[in-house]
């Protein structure tokens, strides 16, 4: 029996010893020390390790996986020789080449044949050598910060003996280190200083102190210092401090300065002129100054210690405590405000208060600083204004333009004029400018209240599109002052939605007007007049001509003519013959037609002439044979010509009225020209020519008279108003007499007479009884008008006619200075002729509005606008406003030029750019987009994004284009779909895109390439799953050796009687059932999908049938009650602690509490708390209950959980503790433990928070 007994103690011994070589974390190798040392057998670590099988390692030397000739190894050798053992660190090679560091230990034994073999377990120690690496950098990193700090550092011991100091201690006291050193603390602090030994008192007493001393220098001059001390213990348990001394000698001196500009500040305030008052944050008034009693009438000890609201206005009290908090809680940074106060004789003042706080070290308010001026006449002044700006807004009522005042802080709208209202048609004094005028939810991004707020003084010209209204507007901004004092945004907007239009037109007309400059076939001329001193014209210079022009001068090089003197082109003597027509064209308003022979070429021409300003545009027809056939004509119709162009005020003509219905004209006598403005010609081609001077209800009344005149052959006759080309209009009387001709026609002879004169002596004759009412109405209308002018922010003027300054309102003025009545280009420029470049005058010519620009030699650009104005006299004038648009201009470039450059970004860009609309279709893509999903251009525009997304993103897509209506912005990976249909990964960055109405556009997105990071992610996803799958089964299977060999060593124990069932035997099985409850959540989350977290019902299950199957207790019947809630998971962190938890209560349970008792009830309980899952950002934490209770014999009542001196309780308060958790104890009936602890879910982790190392 004894020897089976030893065969199958070996035969286990030989199983475990195999266990450990096959489970071994660490490699083992089996060598032939004297055959090279050849590899006998290596364990499964040492395979990983080194990266062979156990075939392949089997055999080789040990120089395949170590340098032989390396010098440890050498020494390691000798050394093994030497003592059968040795231990050092090695370089080891695997086999794809790669090195690592090893720790090995190496066994020199001989086997059972006698042959030597040496044992070497190597353990990886690449993660030791890294964190060596780290400590070795920590250590030089706070050695330079010992080295390099500003401040002095002493490390001492605490009889004052200085250890080492740095460089800045010893620059600090002027001594080197050994200096130091040998000094100790009597030869650096001044000894004589009282606080010396209060300092090491209070050092000893707590381990540490803060605060100032003073210390002594090599030279023997004391400084001041701010100290730091700390005692600690080194890893001798000596006991040693660190001192860090900052020379605070200038921080001292600054201390001092302060005091002194106290000082100052106390003598400023109390001779100052302006009252000034120190106010407590409770409003009491601590101290006053005599400017602030003179201007209250009061003594000083009638004011300091009362509050102000005891000498404010009542109706200023709640306001004025409401702004004094906001100063005082820091909601302000200071105070101003206008209230009134109440003087000693009764007398109410209105002053402008200014407030600030002065903050102690730890930013409280002490007290605030009121500074109080007298602004009662100021008061009285605006009541004037506000009485004057009532006035003017009623001036404003009446302007055909909109006007608006606005806070330009809260954009309330507080005026609007009623051209304002009419054009929007609602009522929004009261609302936001931005939501009444143009829909939106928010400021507008074109706001220009902060270019007028930043330069009050100047105002802010702008043309504005109003998609509300869809009308354009030249707007005008500025900062004024409102009756209640605050600044606000004063607009006036003027509807150029007409001039807009004219504008395009202009350009189209432009166009084909050129157009028919070079194709018509008459010559055309546009010549610059050259005037002389007396303003006579004595040349002109040839600007442009067309083709026919070019021709007729006979020339071989347009360069001959072009831009050169007419006398230079045509001689002296023939540009003579054309100056006096060109000076009666000069002095007519309108066209000058001229018939002449050419003393240039032999021709007659019919030329005519019209001067606009300085230029002369003439048209020259060729007549020569036209004039030889009027010459056949002229002795026929000279008679009739005499008789009609002598008629005064008068015009022969004569038309038939067709059988079809048509009327044309068969003769018109040259009168027709003076009377109507309009050429024989004309009227003879086109009879309308004439019809359209007459007004629409005058001529259907012509057309009656003209029909009855047919039907009945009688007389016609009829006074009707003609408008001519010039604007003029005149009365004519029409008398024909008709005559119908064989053929059926019908014809008038008649006579046109201008009856203007005769209409006009009877409307003066009205006029006169109305002109005497009306005249001061016009004179006080005429002022009304000026005073409005003068209060707009722009330089406004009247010109008249002849060019003289009829007014000129305050801008203007402050600009040029009194007119004097003056010409405008005498008074502005200093000039004797009117400007070149002036359009203003075209006004008087048009009738319409002209706005035009002009560049100043100082390079301003000046936006000019001019207006056609008759003064109630009549007398036609001009309206003239200038504005400043330089800034405008300059930003326009600067626009341009940053669109051009954010387009080079947009399509250089390394990441995709798209942009969707609202219905999720593509309206931009990149050309990184084009590239990186294979379709071209076309193909992405105007598709749906669905078309390149990956089917399992587009649920998510959806999700999150319903956030970007919403207006969030946000980032995410996208998979999208290549044209070939690879996919690719992206991370996208997306914001929504909102219209100046704030209605949802769509989206513009940038998308990463991120493909390979995420093919590298899912590589190094199923490595990680493998790796902790197989660390788990290697720790099982290491924790399950532990318990084998725990079993195995109680054994031998056994055997021996003397220790039978002894203390040691208990230890040995304690221990083993720690590592089982271990083991077992290493082997549920080995068999488990999940390698964070454990279901732990299931475990503690599994747990408790293992103790109840290791302590089975005789006869004893013990029943188990398990209530746990189910699918609870936690994290390693937790689990372990817990189980071993369970294990303490449930073994000490089995063993102690049903001695001499033949059953009883084990009961483990786990719950959540109700209402305990609190959330944050991105975690949630959860409170649980364990209860672990039994009915057995329970623990005495005098005997504390905490005096419990066996391991397994010391361990289970230990664990509570580690947990943050709560142990409560109960002795009824038995004993129950209760634990409550919290677990935190982050990242879908349960994890319990557990103390730190530091907290123990």
């Amino acid at each position: 029996m004894r020897y089976g007994s030893i065969d199958q103690k070996s035969q286990g011994g030989e199983e475990l010893y195999r266990m450990i070589f096959d489970h071994s974390m660490d490699g083992i190798i089996l060598a032939d020390p004297g055959d090279y040392g050849k590899i006998l057998s290596a364990n499964p670590a040492a395979c990983r390790m080194l990266g062979w099988t156990e075939e392949e390692l089997v055999g080789k030397e040990c120089d395949a996986i170590s340098d032989l000739q390396e010098p440890t190894l050498s020494a390691l050798l000798d050394e093994r020789t030497h003592s059968g053992s040795a231990r050092a660190q090695l370089t080891y090679r695997r086999k794809d080449g790669t090195t690592f560091p090893g720790e090995v230990s190496m066994t020199f034994f001989t086997d059972s044949n006698g042959e030597p073999r040496t044992v070497a377990i190597i353990r990886d120690i690449t993660d030791r050598k890294q964190a060596e690496g780290v400590l070795l950098e920590s250590e030089n990193r706070y050695k330079a910060i010992f080295d390099n700090s500003l401040d002095g550092i002493f490390v001492t011991i605490p009889d004052g003996t200085i250890l080492a100091a740095n460089p800045a201690a010893c620059q600090m006291f002027g001594m080197t280190e050994e200096e130091l050193i040998s000094a100790g603390r009597n030869g650096t602090v001044d000894t004589s200083d009282p606080r010396l030994n209060s300092v090491l008192d209070e050092r000893a007493r707590t381990g540490r102190f803060k605060g100032e001393l003073n210390h002594r220098r090599k030279d023997g001059t004391i400084f001041p210092s701010e100290i730091s001390s700390i005692l600690f213990k080194d890893e001798n348990g000596l006991t040693k401090g660190v001192m860090v001394i900052r020379d605070i000698s200038e921080r001292k001196k600054a201390e001092k300065t302060l005091q002194e500009s106290e000082e100052r500040f106390r003598s400023a305030f109390d001779d100052s002129a302006v009252a000034m008052a120190l106010v407590d944050p409770d409003a009491r008034i601590s101290r006053v100054n005599d400017a602030f009693c003179q201007m209250l009438g009061f003594e000083k000890s009638e004011i300091e210690g009362r509050t102000f609201l005891d000498f404010t206005y009542p109706d200023d009290i709640e306001p004025s405590l409401l702004a004094h908090k906001a100063v005082i809680t820091g909601e302000k940074p200071f105070l101003w405000i206008e209230k009134r106060y109440i003087r000693k004789d009764g007398q109410v003042i209105w002053c402008d208060v200014s407030s600030s706080p002065v903050l102690d070290s730890k930013g409280c308010p002490i007290y605030t600083v009121a500074h109080i001026q007298d602004i009662t006449e100021r008061k009285r002044a605006e009541d004037t204004l506000a009485f004057e700006r009532s006035q003017l807004l009623s001036i404003f009522d009446g302007m055909d333009d909109a006007v608006y005042v606005a806070d330009p802080y809260t954009y309330e709208v507080l005026y609007a004029n009623k051209a304002m209202k009419e054009r929007l048609g609602v009522e929004f004094v009261g609302g936001s400018c931005y939501r009444e005028f143009q829909r939106r939810s928010s400021p507008c991004d074109f706001c220009t209240n902060p270019m007028i707020l930043k330069e009050r003084d100047k105002p802010y010209q702008w043309e504005y599109y109003n998609p509300t209204v869809n009308r354009y507007f030249m707007i005008m901004d500025r900062i004024i002052k409102w009756p209640d004092g605050r600044d606000v945004r004063f607009e006036i907007a003027k509807d150029i939605t007409a001039r807009k239009k004219a504008e395009e037109a202009l350009r189209e007309s432009e166009a084909k007007y050129r157009n028919l400059f070079e194709t018509v076939q008459e010559a055309l001329y546009i010549e610059q007049l050259i005037y002389d001193e007396p303003g006579n014209v004595v040349d002109w210079i040839f600007e442009d001509f067309n083709p026919a022009g070019f021709e007729l001068l006979g020339l071989k090089d347009i360069g001959e003519a072009k831009g050169k003197r007419g006398s230079e082109v045509l001689g002296c003597e023939v540009a003579s013959f054309y100056l006096p027509m060109i000076e009666m064209a000069r002095q007519s308003s309108k066209a000058v037609t001229f018939q002449y022979r050419s003393p240039y070429v032999d021709k007659q021409f019919l030329t005519s002439y019209i001067v606009r300003g300085d230029r002369l545009v003439s048209t020259h027809v060729d007549i020569t044979e036209l004039k030889k056939i009027e010459a056949a004509l002229r002795e026929s119709e000279e008679r009739l010509r005499l008789l009609g162009d002598n008629l005064p005020d008068s015009a022969v003509y004569q038309y038939a009225h067709e059988p079809d219905g048509s009327v044309r004209f068969l003769y018109f006598s040259a009168g027709i020209e003076k009377l109507n403005g309009i050429k024989v010609s004309d009227v003879l081609r086109d009879p309308s020519t004439l019809h359209r001077q007459i007004p629409p209800d005058y001529f259907e009344r012509l057309v009656e008279a003209e029909a009855r005149s047919v039907s009945e052959l009688s007389d016609f006759n009829m006074e009707t108003p003609m408008h001519l080309p010039d604007g003029q209009v005149k009365w004519m009387r029409l008398h024909s007499r008709p005559r119908r001709l064989p053929d059926g026609r019908t014809i008038w002879d008649g006579v046109q007479t201008d009856v203007t004169e005769l209409k006009r002596a009877e409307e003066q004759l009205h006029e006169t009884e109305l002109s005497c009412k009306v005249a001061e109405a016009v004179e006080s209308e005429r002022q009304r008008l000026f005073d409005v002018l003068e209060t707009l922010p722009v330089m406004i003027c009247l010109l008249t006619s002849d060019h003289h300054i009829a007014f000129a309102n305050r801008s203007f003025r402050e600009k040029f200075g009194e007119s004097g009545g003056r010409h405008c280009y005498e008074h502005c420029f200093g000039s004797t002729l009117p400007c070149e470049f002036c359009e203003s005058y075209q006004v008087l010519e048009t009738g319409q509005p002209h706005n035009w620009e002009v560049t100043t030699p100082d390079g301003s650009v000046i936006d000019i606008y001019s207006f056609p104005f008759t003064d109630v006299d009549g007398s036609p004038m001009i309206l003239k406003m200038d504005i400043d648009i330089t800034e405008r201009k300059q930003a326009e470039e600067k626009l341009r030029d940053s669109e051009e450059k954010y387009r080079n970004i947009v399509e250089t860009a390394n990441e995709i750019i798209l942009i969707t609309d609202k219905e999720s279709a593509i309206t931009y893509v990149n050309k990184k987009m084009v590239d990186m999903l294979g379709y071209t251009l076309e193909e992405f525009i105007g598709r749906p994004i669905w078309s390149f997304i990956s089917e399992e993103c587009k649920p998510v897509v959806k999700m999150k284009l319903e956030k970007r209506v919403q207006g969030i912005s946000e980032s995410y990976e996208l998979k999208l779909i290549r044209k070939d249909g690879s996919s690719l990964w992206t991370f996208l960055n997306a914001k929504p895109l909102f219209d100046k109405e704030g209605k949802y556009m769509g989206a513009m997105s940038m998308l990463t390439d991120i493909t390979k990071r995420k093919e590298a992610e899912e590589a190094l996803s199923i490595i990680e799953t493998a790796r902790k799958k197989e660390i788990h089964h290697r720790i099982k299977n290491n924790l399950q050796v532990i318990s084998s060999l725990l079993d195995l060593q109680a054994e031998q124990f056994r055997d021996r009687d003397n220790i039978k069932d002894s203390e040691v035997l208990e230890a040995f099985r304690e221990s083993q059932d720690r590592v089982v409850s271990m083991a077992l959540i290493h082997e549920e989350l080995y068999k488990g999908d999940g390698f964070e977290t454990l279901n732990f019902s299931p475990y503690i299950k599994e747990l408790v049938e293992n103790l109840f199957q290791t302590y089975r207790l005789g006869d004893i019947d013990i029943s188990l009650n398990i209530d746990l809630e189910e699918n609870v998971f936690f994290d390693m962190d937790t689990a372990v602690p817990l189980g071993m938890i369970v294990n303490e209560l449930v073994s000490n349970s089995l063993k102690h509490a049903f001695i001499g008792r033949d059953k009883g009830e084990i009961r483990i309980e786990l719950h959540r708390e109700e209402f305990t899952e609190l959330e944050s950002e991105n975690c949630k934490s959860t409170n649980f209950t364990l209860t672990v209770s039994d009915n057995g014999v329970g623990i005495p009542d005098n005997l504390d959980i905490e005096d419990l001196g066996s391991l397994g309780m010391q361990l289970v308060v230990s664990l509570i503790d580690q947990m943050n958790g709560e142990l409560e104890m109960k002795r009824n009936n038995g004993t129950e433990f209760t634990m409550k602890f919290t677990v935190t879910e982050k990242d879908n982790l349960a994890q319990v928070g557990l103390k730190s190392q530091e907290n123990g």
